[in-house]
């Protein structure tokens, strides 16, 4: 700076001194014409201020951030100017604004810091209080209780208060959930979980852990799980845990996720350990091939089981063993199989699959090699059944009666029924409804013909079954040769329909407007290239709700969200 220019600030600051405010503004005017600087907004600021010309002041405030956003002053005197001027909220957000920006050292920081925390206090409402000084804990602990463990784990950073309230109530440590850790989690957070909830932590879901095996012994040592979910636990021998699991006989659900490998005998152990109580088995089997070969389902009895859920993509030969040990499942109410290579199980697929021992099973949901539906023997309990092939040309799928003495299918209490056989004819479907010597069987409420052939001719004749007369959803995904003619078919056919799936078919507006104006609900209408956007949202508009995405905009490009 020129020695003009200091002339004329220290003038200036003598000028203030002797509150002569308007000689002041005059001469910081004059040294800021030469060269703007910081300390000269600042100071024009603090005379404009005496001045009572706020507006003022707040300009060459707000000059001095522009001018050096890290330097406190601007900041300090900008909410000095706001709070005058009776605008505290936007103080506050300018305060707040200079301790990100400035730099956390000298003592210009410490009076920023100074002035936010004061101002900070003073809007703060004058009866705030922590909820937790004011609740009963009973009450307090319900509310904590509808919140996630990933949320409980957040509210403890609110305060120690907080922390040591959660930490010491063991009603809400009654799941170890780490569904959602992002890091590695540390044994010793483990560790005051189970110090914490003890005998009311009773259900763990294991995932990202450092040591999944001191975790997995500790919490079946410690605490008497009912509930246990594998998640991403990586390689888990039989070595140390044969007889550490032995503990484990009030299991009464076990999920395993695919990332989670298992050593095959672990997971006998667990079966074997929990068969008397165990009421739920759900196992993605890895891809690791050792490990699934030598997976076997133990035979013995499993009386409280009412969930079987097995999924798996490789060879499996112990599939042959957990068919013969279905009988040994009394009370199973609900059983999926699924397996997504075709090739590699031929050789281990029964050519009858005999599901009629399982007197109680309500849902069956069936993804396998299979060629025919006459392989598949089916009890009458049956409320809802999926099945589908990984083959991929059946149309036989429904064989000829006549050739082959019809199906040994008997579903008098059905009620949801999905087929995902590829080009099998639609008109096919009567093979699964005919019920021969029940006088009311059920009505169909639920339908899914996925990838199937329709025929306009012969579409009317198979709706028009007796059974589904009450049909409300519908799905026709990916069948071949469905126009708008086979939707004006399917209105008039079905009254109660509400709910239609038309997605991969050729439908075009008009046949869209044609299903909503009969009260449909709900339409999922995905990668259908005839459908416009003008039909969408027309729809839509008439309160229905719509699902409607095409995989070519999902794919590079402007993505375009209705």
């Amino acid at each position: 700076m020129n020695t003009h220019t200091d002339l004329l600030r220290e003038q200036a600051r003598a000028a203030y001194k002797r509150e002569d405010y308007t000689k002041a503004v005059e001469l910081f005017s004059r040294a800021m014409g030469r060269s703007p600087t910081v300390p000269l907004h600042d100071g024009r600021a603090a005379c404009y201020e005496k001045l009572d010309d706020l507006p003022s002041a707040l300009k060459d405030a707000k000059k001095s951030i522009q001018l050096s956003g890290e330097d406190p002053t601007g900041y300090v005197r900008a909410g000095k100017v706001l709070v005058k001027m009776e605008r505290k909220s936007v103080a506050l957000e300018i305060y707040a604004l200079g301790l990100k920006k400035v730099k956390h050292v000298g003592l210009g920081f410490e009076h920023l810091k100074k002035v936010h925390n004061k101002l900070m206090t003073e809007l703060s409402p004058t009866k705030s209080v922590d909820p937790l000084t004011v609740l009963p804990r009973e009450l307090a602990e319900q509310v904590l209780e509808y919140l996630s463990f990933r949320q409980l784990i957040n509210t403890c950073r609110v305060s120690k208060q907080w922390a040591e309230f959660i930490r010491r109530t063991p009603n809400l440590w009654r799941h170890l959930d780490l569904t959602h850790a992002r890091r590695k989690v540390r044994n010793a957070f483990v560790s005051r979980a189970i110090n914490i909830g003890r005998q009311r932590l009773t259900s763990a879901t294991l995932n990202n852990l450092f040591d999944v095996d001191k975790a997995l012994m500790a919490l079946v040592r410690y605490c008497p799980l009912e509930e246990l979910h594998l998640r991403n636990t990586g390689l888990m021998s039989a070595d140390n845990f044969v007889k550490t699991l032995e503990p484990l006989k009030r299991l009464r659900t076990l999920r395993i996720d695919q990332k989670a490998m298992l050593d095959p005998s672990l997971v006998s152990t667990i079966l074997n350990n929990s068969a008397e109580s165990i009421e739920s088995v759900q196992y993605e089997l890895t891809e690791v091939s050792w490990m699934i070969s030598g997976l076997s389902f133990p035979q013995i009895e499993y009386p409280r089981l009412q969930r079987l859920d097995f999924v798996w993509s490789m060879s499996w030969p112990g599939f042959d063993r957990l068919m013969q040990n279905l009988d040994k499942m009394p009370n199973l109410r609900r059983l999926k199989l699924h397996q997504f290579t075709s090739g590699h199980l031929r050789n281990h697929m029964p050519p009858v699959l005999d599901f009629r021992g399982l007197k109680h099973l309500e849902h069956l949901d069936l993804l396998l090699p299979i060629h025919a539906a006459e392989s598949l023997m089916l009890p009458s309990s049956l409320k809802s059944f999926a099945v589908g092939t990984t083959l991929p040309h059946v149309p036989g799928f429904f064989v000829d009666p006549v050739r082959h003495g019809g199906l040994r299918w008997y579903l008098p209490l059905l009620e949801e029924l999905k087929i995902g056989v590829a080009f099998v004819p639609f008109h096919h479907l009567e093979h699964a409804l005919n019920n021969p010597g029940h006088s009311k069987p059920a009505s169909i409420r639920t339908l899914s013909m996925a990838r199937s052939t329709v025929t306009e001719s012969l579409i009317e004749q198979a709706l028009s079954h007796p059974r589904l007369v009450d049909l409300e959803d519908l799905s026709l995904e990916a069948c071949h040769d469905v126009t708008d003619r086979c939707l004006e078919i399917v209105t008039s056919t079905l009254p109660s329909l509400r709910a239609l799936n038309i997605s991969r078919t050729e439908v075009t507006g008009a046949g869209i407007k044609m299903v909503v104006n009969n009260g449909l609900k709900k339409l999922v209408a995905n990668d259908c290239r005839f459908i416009g956007l003008d039909a969408i949202h027309w729809a839509r508009a008439q309160g229905v709700q719509v699902e409607h995405r095409n995989a070519d905009t999902m794919t590079g490009g402007k993505k375009v969200r209705y």
